[in-house]
């Protein structure tokens, strides 16, 4: 029995963020969709019996008719292989969702109620227990409401959630969990999704729990090759147990890249740019590229960096520069001098020096690399943009 897993592909996904070219968000849609189209491909050409999305298929405060359209394309070009969705936080099964308002195809089976529900493969000794995300989370402890009958079937239970031993700083808690809450007799598999990592949660011979983390990176904190999940399930036999074997596949078409370069040992903008394609290039692989330029810089250098990202555009699917140098000013000769500068030099300098808040520090050095480049007419590279994509 092999089985598909994916799951948090967030179709429609805004992709609006600092530094990006314009259209950017509009090729990445198009792109997250060619991406999902060759994950169920794969399901198809690798035999599978099902395939398991477990939540955020798509945006739903953003879905377009379009994207709808290409869904039921998409589901119905791989019947009868059964499609089997957990909606999740983001896509979640509402009176007024695509999941209640339109109509899919025959293979497709979503489930719709906040509790346990169970679809039974016809033909097959596969049982698939799932619920839906009716809101924007879930009251109570769900996951350990479920109850999995030792019948001698295949059991799998699909699901959106966040399993407290996973989670990261920036998870959000969406329907919480304990492994050990869900995990009993006879079930065989736990197929995760709202945790953007892949995680094997837990890997024993008879029974398996996974994130495979979405098909395809979002954004700069999923940087990466990001895959989909294939699962092998050996059924039981009165003399041995289940066996579950989960192999991760590649799925990015594109990835997130970013590499840090330390300006205080290259001579000028060309090594940094060259610099960047070193660490960032792959060749095999589109890639949305992100450096982040540190260390002290000459004013040449700096002054240079606006141009940087323009002259590498065609080597990347899409670069953003982030400029986190230092000027190589020697602020202490300038402090010395009679002159309007070393006044203002020397004022910036014995603040900055008194400060105890590293902020404020950070903002007094800011401050007086602001002031030098206005007395001497340089052009100042301006910080504070660089939000990551969201």
């Amino acid at each position: 029995m092999k089985l598909i897993h994916t799951s948090d592909i967030h179709l429609d996904a805004c992709f609006a963020g600092a530094g990006m070219p314009p259209g950017f968000g509009a090729k990445r849609r198009h792109q997250l969709r060619e991406t999902f189209a060759a994950v169920l491909r794969h399901a198809w050409t690798c035999g599978a019996e099902a395939v398991l999305i477990a939540g955020d298929l798509y945006e739903q405060d953003r879905v377009s008719r379009d994207t709808l359209a290409f869904l039921r394309d998409q589901f119905e070009r791989l019947a009868p292989l059964p499609i089997l969705i957990a909606p999740g936080n983001r896509d979640p099964y509402t009176d007024d969702s695509p999941w209640f308002t339109e109509e899919w195809p025959a293979n497709v089976h979503i489930f719709n109620q906040p509790e346990w529900g169970a679809w039974e493969c016809p033909g097959a000794p596969l049982t698939v227990h799932g619920f839906a995300f009716t809101g924007a989370d879930m009251a109570g402890d769900v996951f350990a409401r479920l109850r999995v009958p030792r019948d001698g079937r295949i059991h799998v239970a699909l699901a959106h959630g966040a399993e407290r031993s996973c989670m990261g700083p920036d998870d959000k808690p969406r329907a919480p969990f304990d492994l050990s809450s869900v995990a009993q007799p006879g079930l065989h598999y736990l197929a995760l999704g709202h945790i953007h990592r892949m995680i094997a949660v837990r890997q024993d011979q008879g029974f398996q729990a996974w994130y495979p983390g979405p098909p395809e990176g979002l954004d700069f904190d999923e940087s990466g090759q990001m895959h989909l999940l294939e699962v092998e399930i050996i059924a039981p036999e009165s003399s041995t147990p289940a066996t579950v074997l989960v192999a991760p596949r590649p799925s990015s078409k594109l990835v997130y890249a970013t590499a840090e370069i330390d300006c205080s040992v290259l001579p000028d903008a060309d090594a940094a740019a060259a610099a960047i394609l070193e660490q960032l290039g792959q060749p095999e692989t589109a890639v949305v590229g992100r450096a982040v330029l540190t260390g002290m810089a000459p004013p040449e250098l700096r002054e240079s960096l606006p141009g940087m990202a323009q002259s590498l555009e065609g080597r990347f699917e899409a670069i953003r520069i982030d400029d986190h140098t230092r000027p190589d000013d020697d602020f202490e000769a300038m402090g010395r001098e009679d002159t309007a500068l070393g006044e203002f030099v020397r004022s910036l300098t014995g603040e900055r020096g008194a400060a105890v808040d590293p902020a404020r520090r950070a903002v007094l050095e800011r401050a007086r690399e602001a002031g030098v480049a206005a007395f001497l007419g340089r052009e100042l590279p301006v910080r504070g943009m660089e939000a990551p994509l969201p």
